[in-house]
């Protein structure tokens, strides 16, 4: 007997799905701390960090040493940069022979020494190759041509080779105009200059102007060069500077032996050296009158 009812088909069975069960990992224990770990844990930051805290120190200590001899010796009233003019002297005052209606650009100006240049006592003018002589420099040799740019001079080395030294055209017709720098160093030579016109190295600036200055006078290649190419610009050649010692050039302003004026450019290389003196006594002169007819006028004189 034949089963006529319907065979419902069977479901299928879903699958399972087992969690995995997720294992969790003790912490590993801690290693134990040593005695000396834990107390160097517990030191206060300067005890931690002291080797770089004693670096920083040295560090400033050595700031300290080198700036602050600097500021005991700056002058509160330093002239560097500014110019002095030499008020006249009376006859038979020892100083009248060097300084007497003397122009001088400052350099320096301490509490221990003051130093500059007379820029208006000319002496005569020499020839390339007498001055090339007196300051005791080779003259060019031909590997070393005259056609260059200006900061030529300090990078040669070595000097010519025996019997090939020579004088360009332009030198050997050339003379300069030489200055009585000062009484110090009177066989010394200096070239003043505008900031690296002729030099790039090795020299020194006029503070609060745009004047350098070098002893290193195989810069005075660069000169024949900037001749060479009809470039030439301001310079002024010495022999000597001035230097006063501790205290002096302070107890001469005092006694009222210099008056001193803002720099300018075309007091240092003046065109009129031998009557700049003069120039400048009637410029102080106008103005010491215009100071005295605005004083009248405030006060109502």
């Amino acid at each position: 007997m034949s089963d006529s009812r319907k065979k419902t088909p069977a479901k299928p069975k879903k699958a399972v799905q087992k969690k995995a069960k997720t294992v969790k990992k003790k912490p590993a224990a801690k290693a134990s701390k040593s005695p000396a770990e834990t107390e160097e844990e517990n030191l206060p930051f300067y005890r931690k960090h002291v080797a770089i805290i004693e670096g920083i120190g040295y560090i400033l200590l050595a700031i300290l040493m080198f700036s602050v001899p600097q500021l005991m010796i700056r002058h509160p009233n330093s002239l560097a940069g500014q110019i002095l003019v030499a008020t006249p002297y009376p006859d038979g005052h020892p100083s009248k022979p060097f300084f007497d209606k003397t122009v001088i650009l400052m350099t320096k100006h301490t509490r221990r020494m003051a130093h500059g240049f007379i820029v208006n006592r000319p002496l005569e003018s020499m020839s390339a190759r007498a001055l090339y002589k007196k300051l005791d420099i080779p003259a060019p040799g031909r590997s070393a041509s005259l056609w260059i740019t200006p900061a030529y001079a300090e990078d040669t080395e070595g000097t010519p080779k025996e019997g090939r030294s020579y004088l360009s055209e332009t030198m050997e017709s050339m003379s300069f105009s030489v200055y009585w720098g000062g009484p110090v160093d009177e066989d010394l030579g200096h070239l003043l200059f505008l900031d690296k016109e002729y030099s790039k190295s090795k020299i020194t600036r006029v503070p609060d102007t745009n004047v350098s200055f070098t002893d290193k006078m195989k810069v005075m290649n660069n000169v024949l060069a900037a001749y060479e190419e009809d470039d030439v610009t301001p310079y002024k050649i010495t022999f000597g500077h001035t230097q006063w010692g501790a205290g002096q050039l302070d107890k001469e302003l005092k006694d009222g032996r210099w008056q001193v004026v803002p720099y300018e450019q075309n007091i240092v290389f003046s065109d009129n050296p031998k009557g700049l003196w003069n120039e400048l006594q009637k410029r102080l002169a106008k103005s010491t009158e215009t100071g005295q007819e605005n004083d009248k006028e405030n006060t109502g004189e």
